[in-house]
């Protein structure tokens, strides 16, 4: 199944999905659209392993989290660059790049960072915690979304992380994202979807029908969530509710993403 999206618009708008064949296999692949996910092509990668996030840098670069590591990518037609594995040898689950370039992602508790793509990185702060996703607010506020209801917030790009106040349940919140207005929201496995106000500080749970599995937000602003029962919602213009936008079985007509 798809377990990440992203899209990079430069050069030009690209769309890229990362697929898992299952939510412990080790197995996936990388595929790339240039018509809004009417046509796909696999991107290249050493091993056919899963893919659990993907960030977009400003410059067009591809950083892709999977079980082997964390792999940097030029452009969709190039081949992918394992960047980090040899010197930390755990699985990440997420990998991030905010707004200075810099590349965050966690492996085995830990948080790390990286200022210069990939080249070098620093272990930041040691959480015991799985992170599974990250967003940045239109500030540079970050927010980690993790196994257990916990969040964890930066305000210095990642150089530290400190616990929210607020715990969400016991679901693991697989994904989250910020509106343009700095609206935070956080989808969880069994408890819906989540809302806050002040930058991740107290939220406020909301129902959309369905467990979100991922959101993804366009190069334009708009904001879509991904429900495990394939149907997407869209975020409205002012950012203050969600509605239904289409089924993501008949929306596009997506290639058979497989093992083989």
């Amino acid at each position: 199944k798809v377990r990440a999206l992203a899209f990079s618009n430069t050069p030009s708008p690209v769309l890229f999905a990362g697929v898992a064949s299952d939510d412990t296999s080790s197995s996936g692949s990388l595929w790339w659209s240039s018509d809004t996910g009417h046509a796909w092509t696999e991107v290249h990668m050493p091993s056919r392993t899963a893919i659990h996030s993907i960030a977009a840098g400003a410059l067009g670069e591809l950083y892709v989290g999977t079980y082997s590591g964390v792999y940097s990518l030029q452009s969709p037609a190039g081949n992918a660059t394992l960047i980090r594995a040899d010197t930390f040898s755990y699985s990440p689950s997420c990998v991030f790049v905010n707004k200075a370039g810099y590349v965050i992602s966690n492996g085995h508790g830990m948080m790390f960072r990286s200022t210069d793509q990939g080249s070098h990185w620093q272990d930041t702060v040691l959480l015991k915690d799985t992170v599974c996703s990250i967003a940045e607010s239109p500030n540079g506020a970050l927010i980690a979304t993790a196994m257990h209801g916990n969040v964890y917030l930066s305000h210095d790009s990642g150089r530290s992380w400190l616990a929210s106040p607020s715990h969400l349940g016991n679901a693991a919140l697989l994904c989250c994202m910020f509106s343009k207005s700095g609206v935070a929201f956080a989808g969880s496995d069994g408890q819906g979807l989540w809302r806050s106000d002040d930058g991740g500080m107290s939220w406020r749970n909301i129902d959309l029908g369905g467990i979100p599995d991922q959101f993804t937000v366009t190069p334009s602003g708009t904001a879509y969530a991904v429900l495990k029962n394939n149907f997407i919602y869209s975020l409205s213009s002012d950012h203050t509710h969600w509605s239904y936008y289409a089924s993501g079985s008949s929306a596009v007509a997506l290639p058979a993403w497989g093992d083989s």
